[in-house]
């Protein structure tokens, strides 16, 4: 085992989540972590504290490529450079010299691998808009045809968030085995970002994450809870839906939502981004998540399969906080995860299986169940022993190949 690592982490694009998730990993080490991160990001991350062995260097706009040659210097003396995102500008990242270590963990499998067999056709006017201006964006004016493959083969290691992502790379036979390697966690267990939040009289529900028509369907749960409701002495609920939800079907969704008019029935909304420290309060007093997730999503305009080529971030978030999670039955969640994740087949069966959850205070017995897995598996300690375990020995052989 090499004594320490000194790690670049970059992410020029919006996953603050997974950021802080790699990050949480080397907390209080002896790893020197030097991250590269835009302003946004870093006013998200404002209220964790992160140990000193953690330095930002922010990145405040311009041309990322020439922010990235800026730090040249502190990037080419890394072991190794993990790029935690690349949504856009394929080219900027062409910035880092090609003898470094570069692992990249990819997000959207069919935009990074085969785009071109996987373009979305947009149904409205809007999205067609959205669509047309992408290309011109992105597709264009960024040179995505042209850098996407010169990156892929750029980058020495990829990584994805979950076995079964993996899994369906390798079966497609996208790149060589020898560049995958397993899955480093998005997200780690941290104790004091948890709590234990007993079911007792008020079922905390929260689905994570922003309303979005084209990865999240909120029907099946809305006819749910309207069915709930009107049955004789119902449970009382509090759902919250921790995420963004001002767009036209959000407003559509939390409309159908308001008129759930039972006393008994409480929902909370967010108007703008949910800021770490306030989605982590509370999930911690969160009984159940709700993952209403379309079997298909799509990124930009490229269409990906949940499960297959893109994970959701409420699976990620079962891994941080271990709350019992309900997924729509299309979804399968990765193969470790199967006892402690509970798919509903319809709006009915969503509806059965939240009473079933509260009988009896089974809720409780579950999260007990799934929080002491978590624990196990997800905490820092064993997340840091895994990933050390990935990048000594291809930091090794980088140095010495064969």
């Amino acid at each position: 085992m090499l004594p320490f690592l000194n790690i670049s982490v970059i992410e020029l694009d919006f996953h603050h989540d997974s950021l802080d998730g790699i990050l949480k990993i080397f907390q209080n080490t002896e790893h020197r972590i030097n991250v590269f991160t835009t302003s946004k990001n870093i006013k998200l991350l404002k209220d964790i504290s992160y140990s000193n062995n953690i330095t930002f260097n922010e990145y405040t706009g311009g041309g990322k490529y020439f922010f990235l040659r800026k730090h040249k210097e502190v990037l080419n003396s890394s072991n190794v450079i993990f790029v935690n995102t690349v949504a856009n500008d394929f080219g900027a990242y062409l910035a880092i010299d090609k003898n470094n270590v570069i692992v990249l963990r990819i997000h959207n499998v069919n935009k990074q691998f085969q785009p071109l067999k996987s373009i979305f056709m947009p149904k409205t006017w809007f999205f067609a808009w959205k669509s047309f201006s992408y290309v011109l964006r992105q597709i264009i004016g960024k040179g995505f045809l042209w850098f996407r493959p010169i990156l892929n083969k750029r980058i020495s290691y990829f990584t994805f968030p979950d076995s079964s992502i993996t899994n369906f790379v390798k079966q497609k036979h996208f790149i060589d085995d020898s560049k995958i390697i397993d899955p480093i966690p998005l997200k780690i267990f941290i104790e004091n970002d948890t709590a234990f939040a007993e079911y007792q009289d008020v079922l905390n529900v929260t689905i994570i994450g922003a309303i979005d028509h084209r990865r999240r369907q909120y029907e099946q749960t809305i006819e749910a809870l309207t069915s709930l409701f009107k049955i004789q002495n119902p449970p009382a609920i509090h759902l919250t839906i921790l995420g963004k939800c001002t767009s036209a079907y959000g407003s559509e969704v939390v409309g159908k939502l308001k008129s759930i008019t039972h006393p008994k029935f409480k929902l909370t909304t967010f108007d703008k981004q949910v800021p770490e420290t306030e989605f982590v309060n509370c999930i911690k007093e969160t009984h159940l998540i709700i993952s209403p997730i379309t079997e298909n999503a799509t990124t930009d305009i490229f269409k990906e399969v949940y499960g297959k080529t893109k994970t959701t971030g409420s699976i990620l978030d079962f891994l941080k906080f271990g709350k019992v999670t309900l997924v729509p039955n299309h979804y399968t969640p990765p193969s470790e995860l199967l006892d402690y994740v509970i798919k509903y087949n319809d709006s009915k069966h969503l509806e059965a299986v939240i009473l079933d959850l509260i009988k009896d205070n089974k809720i409780n017995r579950l999260n007990q169940k799934s929080l002491q897995y978590v624990r196990e598996n997800y905490s820092q300690e064993s997340v840091l022993k895994k990933t050390l375990s990935i990048f000594t020995p291809i930091i090794k052989h980088e140095q010495n190949p064969k």
